[in-house]
């Protein structure tokens, strides 16, 4: 290849970089009800493989509450990585508002209605970055929770792939793969979690109002909490190998033999 065609390739690459990136067209497919219902099947399905590890699907009594406050837990590692990310997005703001400009003079200019259709003031440049900062939230994220070599780099090239389907080949297809991405996360994080609560044996003095002794106390060397529901406590006790479900209203009490 020679220096001309170089060059040009170069050139190239720069004006398609410059161009305006336009969105396809139609109606969005993840709509925030089906984002809701999203949300609603993660915290679920996060649950079930938790609750799966300590072998007690059938035994742990699970509601919908329970993936929401499954949820609002998580958020604050969430909003801060995205509150520190959003500030390396203000660089894009004068491209944005140039675009924008352009966009509106082009209109006035050729007679045509102001507002293009799929057009959002970004270049292709612009695009890119967004998707790295993301990319750049994601890992941060994973490091925060301490997920692994392997289950990192599945996630983001998984979440890399998804990105470049939407954006250039199939909008749907990209969402669909992100959504397996977010049930991979919750698999990967639910398994950690156990293996991170084994490890701390979190105890803590605990009484309910409708029995007199407590069911958990510091200083008992065997009992430790596993999860906490909205209707339920399940602690441990490694000393009788069992599993108890004590309930918040009633203070009545289940147990499953577990090895």
């Amino acid at each position: 290849m020679t220096a001309t065609k170089i060059k040009e390739f170069i050139i190239s690459i720069s004006e398609n970089l410059e161009k305006e990136y336009k969105t396809s067209p139609g109606k969005p497919w993840l709509t925030l009800a089906g984002s809701t219902i999203l949300v609603t099947f993660l915290g679920m399905f996060y649950l079930w493989v938790y609750f799966d590890q300590y072998q007690m699907i059938g035994f742990a009594a699970l509601e919908v509450n329970d993936a929401y406050s499954l949820l609002f837990n998580n958020l604050m590692p969430m909003i801060y990585v995205a509150l520190i990310l959003s500030f390396f997005l203000l660089i894009l703001v004068p491209g944005i508002i140039k675009n924008n400009l352009r966009n509106t003079t082009g209109a006035k200019l050729s007679g045509e209605v102001i507002g293009q259709e799929g057009s959002m003031g970004l270049s292709n440049m612009a695009v890119i970055i967004i998707i790295l900062i993301i990319h750049a939230g994601l890992y941060v994220l994973l490091q925060v929770y301490e997920f692994g070599a392997l289950p990192t780099i599945v996630f983001l090239s998984g979440a890399a792939l998804a990105s470049y389907l939407y954006l250039k080949i199939a909008n749907r297809a990209g969402i669909a793969l992100a959504v397996l991405m977010c049930f991979f996360y919750a698999h990967v994080r639910a398994i950690r979690d156990v293996k991170l609560n084994e490890k701390i044996k979190p105890k803590v003095n605990l009484v309910l109002s409708s029995l007199k002794d407590p069911i958990l106390t510091e200083r008992n060397r065997c009992r430790y909490i596993i999860y906490n529901t909205s209707s339920f406590y399940y602690i441990k006790d490694s000393c009788e190998k069992k599993i108890y479900a004590f309930s918040t209203s009633t203070g009545e009490w289940k147990s499953k033999t577990v090895k």
